[in-house]
């Protein structure tokens, strides 16, 4: 059987090409970073592929990449043909890691994952917390670290303004590796509803912002959307001290839970989760593959 031809997608396919994989539209993927699947001899369009060429994770780095290939079309060499093309295209970015685009319950990955080569990366938890709960325990902590003198008196939580985006934007742009407008979108968001604005904080100490608690919204239920604080400041108090203030806001709003997702890496977000009795949703894995 003749292998399927891979070419980038042109102007026309496009929008079908990010039908196919909604979950990577308006993430940042140029249109030549989109490929097109057929079977030799026919015109329709067999599988799409795409990549994102921003820096992806900071073990095992590299890039995101997605396949979907048509039910009618899999087993057929689709799938394959397209991960060689994407991994192609991905080695000119001079990176050695290929990720893939989403994350799914543990052992529940599509099988073609792992037929790749693909292996597990990081497993991410997600949690819900009750406010109240959650408010008297973070107050118990802090009060014992303010007592003991562990937390600099000159420390302030404030709620994220305008006047703090540039060292907002910057703190994230160095923790994931992003440019100014991809940064600068994740709190235009935010800042863009009046509810996650309240509750969004930032940390100073001396004039110097060393860490952001941004919130997201999630149906009923608000949504932290980035936990980040200055390395240097990533020993417990400093994102405690963000989620107290933050946790006053949800009580003003009447909001009675709220929840949040980590890593395995982040040990201080998995400590506060059991300091404040939060549940355990879910957890999932992200995949990767070596190029």
């Amino acid at each position: 059987m003749a292998a399927p031809r891979i070419a980038a997608a042109r102007a026309g396919e496009l929008d079908l090409a990010f039908a196919l994989l909604p979950h990577v539209a308006n993430q940042g993927v140029a249109a030549e970073s989109v490929l097109v699947a057929r079977q030799p001899g026919q015109g329709a369009i067999a599988g799409v592929a795409a990549f994102s060429s921003t820096p992806w994770e900071s073990l095992r780095g590299g890039l995101r990449g997605a396949v979907f290939v048509l039910p009618s079309q899999r087993r057929r060499g689709v799938g394959g043909a397209l991960l060689a093309a994407l991994g192609a295209a991905i080695r000119r970015w001079d990176v050695q890691y290929l990720h893939a685009w989403g994350e799914w319950d543990a052992g529940g990955a599509p099988p073609f994952l792992a037929r790749s080569g693909f292996e597990p990366q990081r497993t991410l938890r997600y949690f819900e917390a009750d406010t109240r709960h959650s408010g008297a325990q973070c107050d118990q902590v802090l009060a014992r670290l303010r007592a003991g003198g562990r937390i600099p008196e000159a420390a302030a939580v404030t709620t994220l303004a305008p006047r703090h985006l540039p060292q907002a934007i910057a703190l994230y742009r160095r923790h994931a590796d992003l440019s100014h407008d991809e940064a600068a979108a994740r709190f235009d968001a935010a800042l863009a509803d009046p509810a996650c604005a309240a509750l969004s904080q930032v940390l100073e100490l001396d004039g110097r912002l060393i860490g952001l608690l941004l919130w997201k919204r999630d149906a009923a239920v608000p949504e932290v959307d980035l936990w980040i604080t200055q390395p240097g400041f990533r020993h417990g108090w400093p994102a405690m001290l963000l989620l107290e203030a933050a946790n006053r806001q949800l009580v003003r709003q009447a909001l009675p839970r709220y929840r949040f997702a980590c890593n395995d890496a982040a040990g201080t977000t998995l400590q506060i989760a059991r300091r404040v009795d939060a549940t355990l949703l879910r957890t999932t894995q992200t995949h990767v593959l070596a190029l």
